[in-house]
């Protein structure tokens, strides 16, 4: 009986290995901000690449009418995910980290290829 109470303590305080609590949101700008990689083409104009853990997209014609997103890898399973908004990318936690709250998620201006804590800050970028 003291064996299979132990036991079933010790089981039930285990979390998995991959499970982590998720980054604060200043942390994830970080982030973003180190895995971007901005470049000019002269047929696209400014774009900005950007590789977070397994997350790959990348803004085409930064700041132009026709500006496009494309997304080489996203998985909201993994640590990081993307979405596109009206004007910004939000980079958001994935379901591989322990949420313990709600997700947390940053915005990438389609205008500028900056980082924001907010979608309003990154909408209202000039």
């Amino acid at each position: 009986m003291r064996i299979a109470f132990t036991l079933l303590v010790v089981l039930g305080s285990m979390t998995p290995l991959h499970a982590t609590e998720p980054p604060k949101p200043i942390d994830i700008v970080r982030t973003v901000e180190a895995g971007r990689q901005c470049g000019q083409d002269v047929h696209l104009g400014k774009s900005c690449s950007f590789k977070i853990d397994s997350l790959e997209f990348t803004i085409f014609g930064v700041g132009e009418i026709d500006t496009s997103v494309g997304f080489a890898h996203s998985d909201m399973h993994e640590r990081y995910y993307a979405t596109s908004y009206l004007g910004c990318v939000g980079v958001g936690t994935g379901m591989a980290f322990q949420q313990s709250s709600a997700p947390q998620q940053v915005y990438v201006s389609t205008k500028t290829g900056n980082v924001y804590l907010t979608r309003k800050q990154c909408q209202e970028e000039k």
